[in-house]
């Protein structure tokens, strides 16, 4: 009608998270494993930024993924995050990357918010392992672990990827730029996200 051309028909990559969900380490790693499901289903550099290549959340008719698994079933690694987190992983190439938060609040629990950081992971997408974890100690002072944090912690942004740059928004803490694909792992630069931002 119109002289519109039919869509092609897409499968929805990943379904929506309840917005009662409670922070734990394996709410990130489930989100891993869904990445590590994008990895295989979609091919490399394929999942760049918060719900895929254009936003959506769903892949091209043509892929795969697996849309139930367990521990014996479609699960090829698991792997322990220095803390919880709420951000979705991307994938760029062989890598995944996912944020997470450490040392207050991560237990679900006070404690003092002068040892709370924020991680950028970076894991190989065939195993799992851990190739490098970039912790950012907080700007201060920064909001107490009560009301919505509760909910999804300090580490809820989900970074992006040019496919040679990863970057990945902390709050007050700024913007953290980092370069991919290097030995060395050179960090880029880290933005003040602004007092009070």
């Amino acid at each position: 009608m119109g002289g519109r051309s039919a869509a092609k028909p897409r499968h929805r990559l990943f379904q929506q998270l309840s917005p009662k969900r409670r922070i734990s380490g394996n709410h990130v790693l489930t989100a891993s494993l869904l990445a590590l499901l994008a990895c295989d289903a979609l091919g490399a550099a394929a999942w760049p930024r918060f719900r895929g290549p254009d936003g959506a959340g769903i892949a091209a008719a043509d892929a795969k993924p697996a849309t139930t698994w367990s521990e014996s079933s479609h699960l090829q690694w698991k792997t322990a995050l220095p803390g919880p987190g709420s951000s979705s992983p991307i994938v760029a190439g062989e890598r995944m990357f996912v944020t997470c938060y450490s040392g207050y609040g991560a237990d679900g629990s006070g404690g003092s918010l002068d040892l709370l950081q924020r991680h950028l992971v970076c894991l190989e997408c065939a195993t799992g392992k851990i190739l490098w974890d970039k912790a950012v100690a907080a700007e201060l002072p920064e909001d107490p672990f009560s009301g919505f944090l509760t909910e999804h912690g300090y580490a809820s942004n989900t970074p992006v990827t040019d496919g040679e740059h990863v970057y990945v928004f902390f709050g007050k803490t700024g913007v953290l730029g980092q370069q991919l694909f290097l030995r060395s792992n050179r960090f880029v630069y880290c933005i003040d996200g602004g007092a009070g931002g």
